[in-house]
């Protein structure tokens, strides 16, 4: 190993000067400006009333909040058009209400003021705090009936404020992005040092490392040549377990002879003490025969 050994320090996190904080504190007053943004769908309305002779309404819906208005498209001949129409808002000051004022578009070579078929206001209570949204239908005030069907959200947006986060995001990305090039500097430092570490170990650990390589295939030539004695004994003691077996059918069956060697020799014995028997009656019988014989030869003589 090296005789002095150089340590890689990790690198210390780079951050910004300021906290986020202190940013805002410094631009108090600007960060501190709103913008009031209403997001609004107007989409239809039903059951208005009827302002045209002859024909029905040709409806549309004028939007205001504040000083700004916007209107949708004209719906020709319909007391029940469907706008579907998307808008949104900006305003400086915090709006309390939005107007919704229905009229029939006046058209036609003696058009004139747009009749007004009702309107409706929204309060926005506090929906700028918490972002809920709204959608549902609000009755037509100035018209015998009619309702208009609207959904909106709103939000308090500090668009000063939001630059300065933004800023300050953008140094801490900074920071980290010169912090990965510093821990990348330290890994290669870190690495060229492990190479040189490499390079200046001695020959004896190069050799002890050859020699554990070497052990260490000898080993696996010596438990490969285990592995085949441990299989030639195995076949050996299968063989062996097969001459038992094949020895004790064979005594099996060399008794099984003795038996029927024993059962033949044993009908013999009993046929020849039949004869035997036989025998000696018939020789009784001569016997009997040369008395009786000798008898009647006896009287013959005599007479």
């Amino acid at each position: 190993m090296p005789s002095i050994f150089k340590r890689v320090s990790r690198p210390d996190p780079i951050v910004p000067d300021t906290t986020l904080d202190q940013e805002l504190g410094n631009a108090a007053d600007d960060a501190n400006l709103a913008l009031y943004f209403v997001n609004l769908a107007v989409a239809s309305a039903s059951d208005l009333a009827n302002a045209d002779f002859g024909g029905k309404s040709d409806p549309f819906c004028k939007v205001t909040l504040g000083e700004v208005s916007q209107r949708t498209v004209t719906v020709k001949n319909s007391l029940d058009p469907v706008w579907n129409d998307q808008m949104n808002f900006f305003v400086a000051d915090k709006p309390d209400k939005i107007t919704f004022h229905v009229f029939d578009e006046d058209t036609g070579l003696r058009s004139g003021k747009d009749d007004s078929l009702g309107e409706a206001e929204f309060e926005f209570g506090d929906m700028f705090e918490t972002g809920v949204k709204y959608e549902g239908e609000l009755r037509l005030r100035g018209a015998d009936k009619g309702k208009v069907r609207v959904a909106l959200r709103c939000r308090m947006m500090k668009p000063i404020e939001t630059e300065i986060k933004l800023g300050y995001v953008e140094k801490q990305l900074e920071g980290k992005g010169k912090e990965q090039e510093a821990t990348v500097a330290a890994l290669d430092e870190s690495e060229k040092l492990r190479e040189e570490a490499i390079e200046e170990l001695s020959t004896k650990e190069q050799e002890i490392i050859q020699k554990a390589d070497e052990l260490a295939e000898k080993q696996k030539l010596h438990q490969a040549e285990l592995t085949e004695k441990e299989q030639r004994i195995l076949d050996q003691a299968q063989d062996i377990e097969q001459k038992i077996q094949d020895y004790e059918e064979a005594q099996v069956a060399l008794k099984e002879t003795e038996l029927k060697k024993q059962e033949a020799e044993t009908k013999l014995t009993a046929a020849e003490e039949e004869i035997l028997r036989k025998a000696e009656e018939l020789e009784t019988k001569e016997r009997e025969n040369a008395e009786a014989l000798t008898a009647k030869e006896k009287e013959i003589l005599a007479a």
